[in-house]
């Protein structure tokens, strides 16, 4: 049997009797390398075939480039003329690290668009201009720092600050996105009809607790040669989650952060086992598993 024949009698056993786990772990692994640039799935194929520890991958670079960024932001270096850590605004643009054009630039691209025109009165495309034009400003020193060595427009000052100052993380997987983007790579690989999509969605509940449980525990080496590890856990609204715990770099110190990576739709109340606690940082410490009624529990 050829094997896109055997993937798609497993998607007719999913349709059939539901989500079933080795089904979504042979489908995962077979999409991975067949996703057609859809970042999610190649993602979560890649955590099943490495759940151990990831060097790279969508949620890798985006952590990456993260505590890169808090480095940046917060690195003691940073000093005013009193010797104080200033407003990041406030930070001299002179002195900065090599890669501190694509620092910003990935702030850049986190940042809505409705935020940038708030804040600049700019479209998205003439925003990025500007930023384009104002990091084209800073010039290469001695050792490799970059300092800003011309006069910045307005827009060009603006959309800089903004970029500078979006500190706050967002996901990079949501439950939506990846129940959309799994539906689509199966279409695109001839083995969802458009018809069957609605009689697949119960399967849903399941591939997002497979997610879950497969991203739990695994470590992401950051640039620093720290690591990042990721946990499953409990929003404030209730909701399922995954979310990275990483430490960065300072002068004679580190700092740490909790940044979500995976954000979902489910309730932990109604989708985890009561048997199943977390710790005081609403996070489990236990490796996971999904039980036969869709749940998480404990492995």
């Amino acid at each position: 049997m050829a094997r896109n024949d055997e993937m798609r009698k497993r998607v007719e056993r999913l349709l059939a009797e539901g989500f079933r786990h080795d089904d979504i772990t042979k489908l995962l692994l077979w999409l991975r390398e067949r996703s057609y640039g859809v970042s999610s799935i190649r993602e979560i194929g890649d955590f099943v075939a490495h759940s151990d520890t990831k060097t790279k991958g969508a949620v890798t670079q985006e952590l990456r480039d993260f505590f890169r960024y808090l480095e940046l932001r917060m690195n003691s270096t940073n000093l005013n003329e009193q010797g104080k850590k200033p407003a990041f605004l406030q930070i001299k643009l002179e002195n900065l690290p090599p890669d501190f054009p694509s620092i910003v630039m990935e702030r850049f691209r986190k940042l809505d668009s409705s935020e940038i025109n708030r804040t600049t009165g700019l479209n998205r495309k003439a925003a990025e201009l500007a930023l384009k034009a104002v990091l084209q400003k800073f010039s290469t020193g001695p050792n490799g720092e970059l300092s800003l060595t011309s006069a910045r427009t307005k827009d060009e000052a603006a959309i800089l600050t903004t970029s500078l100052n979006s500190m706050m993380p967002t996901p990079t997987l949501t439950q939506a996105a990846l129940w959309r983007d799994f539906c689509f790579v199966l279409k695109k690989n001839n083995l969802l009809e458009d018809r069957e999509q609605k009689l697949l969605k119960p399967v849903e509940r399941g591939l997002v607790l497979f997610s879950i449980a497969t991203m739990h525990g695994t470590e992401m080496t950051l640039v620093s040669g720290r690591v990042a590890k990721l946990s499953a856990g409990i929003r404030k609204n209730g909701n399922l989650c995954v979310a990275a715990a990483g430490e960065w770099d300072m002068i004679g110190a580190f700092g740490s952060a909790v940044v979500p990576v995976f954000d979902t739709d489910l309730l932990a109340s109604e989708c985890c086992d009561p048997a199943l606690s977390v710790d005081a940082g609403n996070k489990y410490n236990e490796p996971l598993d999904v039980s036969a009624d869709l749940r998480l529990v404990a492995l």
